[in-house]
C-alpha cells in the first residue's frame, strides 16, 4: 500500500508542477518547476521499487518468462527515459531548433505523448516480473494518473509553453501513433 501511496504522491507532485504554469499563465520556466518534476519522478520510481526491498516480493528463479518480462521492463524504462528526458533536448540542439516551440521530430512525430506507451510497457512488464498481490492496483493507479497528467499537459500547459502547440496537435495524433508512410515506387 505504501508503494501505491508513493506513486500517487509522485503524480500529484507532477500535477502541481503543471498547475503552477496555469496559475501564473507562464510561458517561461517557473522557479522550482524542475525540482517539483524531479521530486515527482523520483517518488514514482521509488513507488515501483518499494516491493523489491520490503520483503514481500516473491522470490523465484529467472524462468524464461520472468527473464523476458525483466528485459521488457528495462527496455520500457530506457525508452521512457529517452523520450521524457533526452530526446527533446538532444534533438533541439542537433537540429538547431528554436526554443519555445513543440518538438515534432523522432518519436514526437508519431504521437504527442510517446512516453505514455513506454511507461505502460515498463509498468506492465515490471509488475508482472515482480509479482505480488498489489501489483495490479499499482499498474492501474500509475497509468491512470499518468493519463490524467498527459491530458492536463496536452490541453492546458503545453499550449502555454509552446507557441506552435495547436498547430502541432492538429497534425500529430494524441496517443495512437501514426505509422510511417510507405513509399510507393
Amino acid at each position: 500500500m505504501v508503494s501505491i501511496a508513493t506513486i500517487f504522491i509522485g503524480f500529484m507532485t507532477l500535477l502541481v508542477a503543471e498547475l503552477r504554469h496555469l496559475q501564473r499563465n507562464a510561458k517561461l520556466p517557473i522557479r522550482g518547476h524542475r525540482f517539483l518534476q524531479t521530486f515527482g519522478y523520483a517518488l514514482i520510481a521509488i513507488g515501483f521499487a518499494i516491493p523489491m526491498f520490503d520483503g514481500r516480493m516473491p522470490g523465484g528463479s529467472f524462468t524464461p518468462v520472468r527473464t523476458v518480462l525483466l528485459i521488457l521492463s528495462l527496455l520500457g524504462g530506457a525508452l521512457l527515459v529517452w523520450t521524457t528526458f533526452l530526446e527533446i533536448p538532444i534533438g533541439m540542439a542537433k537540429f538547431k531548433l528554436a526554443p519555445g516551440r513543440a518538438y515534432d521530430l523522432g518519436s514526437y512525430r508519431r504521437c504527442r505523448h510517446p512516453g505514455f506507451w513506454w511507461f505502460m510497457l515498463f509498468s506492465a512488464s515490471f509488475i508482472a516480473w515482480e509479482g505480488g498481490e498489489l501489483g495490479f492496483a499499482r499498474f492501474f493507479a500509475a497509468n491512470l494518473l499518468n493519463l490524467l497528467l498527459i491530458f492536463l499537459q496536452d490541453k492546458y500547459t503545453f499550449p502555454l509553453q509552446f507557441a506552435n502547440y495547436h498547430e502541432y496537435a492538429a497534425i500529430v495524433p494524441f496517443l495512437i501513433p501514426k505509422l510511417p508512410h510507405s513509399r510507393k515506387q
